[in-house]
């Protein structure tokens, strides 16, 4: 009885062996096209699903660089000391600024038009690299250290 049990399993332990040699894992070009079809089809099948995901972690992920930057840069207009929500990220160095706008690609649901680049939008690194070079200001200071900028320009 041990001997049919095990010449039955057998064949279903050679099928599983055939389908796991077949997964071109060992030749790293294979694999990345391997990848990129089962990705693109995951994707496909869980679209809504990859899409709120991501809007819920890029949201996460803003908060937590903004509130980092608040503790950094004390938490208050260096101007007036507003406490608030309408604080504003300063650059003093513009050479650390990136342009006003990047372009929003078409292909993946963007509409190809400028948008305008957030202190949140840089990556980390950006952040940690350029923190002396920002301060903190609200709205109405900000507003008036501008003007008083392209006045005496």
């Amino acid at each position: 009885m041990c001997l049919k049990m095990t010449s039955s399993l057998i064949p279903t332990l050679q099928k599983i062996t055939l389908k796991v040699n077949r997964v071109p894992f060992k030749d790293p070009e294979k694999r990345k096209a391997y990848q990129k079809k089962y990705q693109s089809k995951y994707y496909q099948r869980n679209r809504e699903e990859v899409i709120a995901r991501s809007v819920t972690n890029k949201k996460k992920l803003r908060k937590a660089k903004r509130a980092w930057l608040l503790e950094q840069l004390g938490g208050k207009c260096i101007s007036c000391g507003y406490e608030g929500a309408n604080l504003h990220c300063h650059h003093t160095d513009k050479s650390y600024k990136r342009p006003w706008g990047d372009v929003r690609g078409g292909t993946q649901g963007g509409s190809g038009i400028r948008f305008q680049r957030g202190i949140t939008d840089y990556p980390w690194e950006d952040l940690k690299k350029k923190i002396h070079t920002l301060e903190l200001l609200c709205g109405n200071c900000h507003m008036e250290h501008h003007a008083e900028e392209r006045e005496n320009e």
